[in-house]
């Protein structure tokens, strides 16, 4: 089981949605918000040894205070012009550590329970490229550009992806070293791009959701 592994969280988005407010600094239902929760969890579950959070820097001192529960070690760096430089950067800072894996986990999700993270560090010893995914349980269809469904769709083929995705940390740095250019949807889209592989993906969690609009911190 590889020991020596990083958890990067992300929380440098502009979270337009939510009217400029910093989603993951918003209170949530329970009364924290995203970044402290999560690292209050990363803090009970032990696993996780190393942090490393991806900021706005407009946000810079209110999200080292709400990460602050967390003990371990803990590094930061500025979030780029995308996410995907945003993570290239992170990488690429920690690469001086040598860790063996890396979690990428976005911090609009705050619901996530150190029982998927260890999960998904089971699966590393087995493969190089996890994500978890959702099935999908409404009918899916696909529509054309007026909206006319043009084609029903087997939703068995299809799920809905989710963070953290989990990586042997050489492969996912060189394929991200790879691809600065690129323009990806998340970081298993890089892997695959590079790699010429697909992550295998795992059973994710229900109430991992993800912060979007406001009507998700009700």
């Amino acid at each position: 089981m590889m020991s020596n592994g990083v958890f990067i969280l992300l929380a440098g988005g502009s979270s337009s949605r939510m009217g400029g407010d910093k989603k993951e600094l918003l209170p949530l239902p329970e009364g924290d918000n995203a970044l402290s929760r999560l690292s209050q969890m990363l803090e009970q579950g032990k696993l996780i040894k190393h942090l490393h959070v991806v900021y706005a820097p407009m946000h810079e001192e209110a999200i080292r205070q709400a990460v602050a529960l967390f003990t371990g070690r803990i590094t930061f760096s500025p979030a780029g012009t995308t996410r995907q430089a945003s993570v290239w950067q992170a990488l690429e800072q920690l690469s001086a550590y040598a860790p063996q894996w890396v979690m990428i986990h976005d911090g609009a999700r705050p619901w996530l329970t150190h029982q998927l993270i260890e999960r998904l560090h089971e699966g590393l010893a087995q493969h190089e490229a996890l994500l978890p995914i959702i099935p999908l349980t409404d009918s899916l269809k696909r529509l054309d550009a007026e909206g006319v469904v043009v084609e029903e769709c087997d939703r068995r083929s299809y799920g809905l992806a989710q963070t953290p995705q989990a990586f042997h940390f050489d492969a996912i740095y060189q394929a991200h070293k790879a691809l600065q250019r690129g323009n990806f949807s998340d970081d298993t889209s890089i892997y695959h791009a590079h790699h010429g592989r697909h992550a295998q993906s795992i059973l994710g969690e229900i109430g991992n959701k993800k912060l979007t609009y406001r009507e998700d911190l009700a």
